[in-house]
């Protein structure tokens, strides 16, 4: 009779070890060089000069702020947080691909609820990246956040980001950048 509270202990361990065990999904690999496009994305808008607005709100309040750097490598870095084509990802992330026409998107969606990055979308016409979607959670016990980064060639980057703490006040904040050619 004492066994039996160890043989369920037991199987409900090799249970609850096998729920979280996630395989690779035939088809993944290649992963989309996110670091790689970027750092050539970067380097383009540098070189063309783009002018750039810049708006920003925290906390509900609202201005166009002064863009006294146009280093796109560092203003892309939320974005390049999320790049998902390190060998440690593969077998984490389902990969669905939708084509209509010249258009593909191709969308990363976590199989793990404890995933950083919950989701990646790319926008792809004629085989050339146009536009990037992610969103990025933590949730842990002292606080919780979440980052939508959403970026357009040649005409928007966009970041929003959300953070709840358990002992101080929420914060929101939202960076968007129009990206155009100067006159």
């Amino acid at each position: 009779m004492r066994r039996w509270p160890l043989i369920i202990l037991g199987s409900f361990l090799l249970f609850a070890c096998g729920k979280s065990r996630v395989t690779p999904i035939a088809g993944q690999y290649p992963y989309f060089k996110l670091n790689v496009w970027l750092s050539q994305e970067s380097k383009r808008l540098q070189l063309e000069g783009s002018a750039v607005e810049r708006h920003l709100q925290t906390d509900g309040e609202q201005g166009v702020a002064a863009t006294d750097s146009l280093n796109w490598e560092d203003w892309f870095k939320p974005l390049a947080e999320c790049d998902l084509s390190k060998p440690a990802f593969h077998g984490f992330y389902q990969v669905d691909t939708l084509l209509f026409g010249d258009t593909m998107n191709v969308q990363y969606s976590a199989l793990k609820p404890d995933a950083l990055v919950r989701q990646l979308s790319i926008s792809f016409i004629r085989g050339n990246p146009v536009g990037i979607d992610a969103t990025k959670e933590v949730e842990n016990l002292l606080y919780s956040s979440r980052s939508e980064i959403r970026y357009r060639k040649d005409s928007l980057y966009q970041v929003s980001h959300w953070q709840r703490t358990r002992f101080f006040d929420d914060h929101y904040f939202r960076a968007q950048y129009h990206v155009g050619r100067k006159p």
